[in-house]
């Protein structure tokens, strides 16, 4: 029996895939036709916001945290509560997506062996099992996202950052290291891509 074999969901803006490698060594991918910019447009509409503080909301979630923390103005406080609401209907704007992986996770199952709980019950069977999921893309940051796969799924969600199993360059600069790091779960398509070419 295969134990501890995550997958990785990566969430771009169009399309979303996910990856396993199986316990023969081979890819099974599967690419799912919505991302991320579905996912703010559903978002959008839900909280009757525009789509553009809906994009904002999730290109500076984290930073209006630290900012609020700092910062007890009522111009940060009124962000801050706006993007809660926001994030408030991000379960309803994920639910086709987090469908569409349920779906895949269960399919690789019946191919290669027990694949993951079905809606809180004990797994049964003694193959390939999916116990971790590895996040990455726009959403990877966005903890409710984490945790609603999580409690979707039953398996372990975490966030993934390619770029951080990156050796650096001597050259590069602290600033580019750090923001390298900082935006490395969206780069996980560009690392692959990089890693094709070396």
């Amino acid at each position: 029996c295969v134990r501890n074999r995550p997958a990785v969901l990566d969430v771009g803006g169009a399309c979303t895939t996910v990856a396993i490698m199986d316990p023969a060594g081979r890819p099974f991918v599967r690419d799912i036709g919505s991302g991320s910019d579905e996912i703010l447009r559903r978002l959008a509409s839900r909280a009757a916001v525009p789509l553009e503080i809906a994009r904002a909301a999730l290109l500076n979630y984290g930073l209006e945290r630290s900012v609020g923390e700092n910062l007890d103005t009522d111009e940060s406080a009124g962000q801050s509560e706006q993007n809660g609401l926001l994030w408030d209907h991000l379960e309803g704007a994920c639910a086709e997506l987090v469908e569409d992986v349920a779906t895949t996770l269960r399919y690789y199952a019946a191919q290669h062996g027990s694949g993951t709980p079905v809606q809180g019950s004990a797994s049964l069977g003694s193959g390939a099992r999916v116990e971790k999921l590895l996040v990455s893309g726009a959403l990877a940051g966005i903890d409710e996202f984490i945790e609603l796969l999580q409690t979707k799924l039953y398996i372990e969600v975490t966030p993934w950052n390619p770029v951080v199993a990156m050796s650096g360059d001597a050259n590069q600069t602290p600033e580019l290291a750090a923001s390298l790091r900082e935006a490395g779960s969206s780069m996980a398509l560009a690392a692959g891509l990089a890693m094709r070419h070396i």
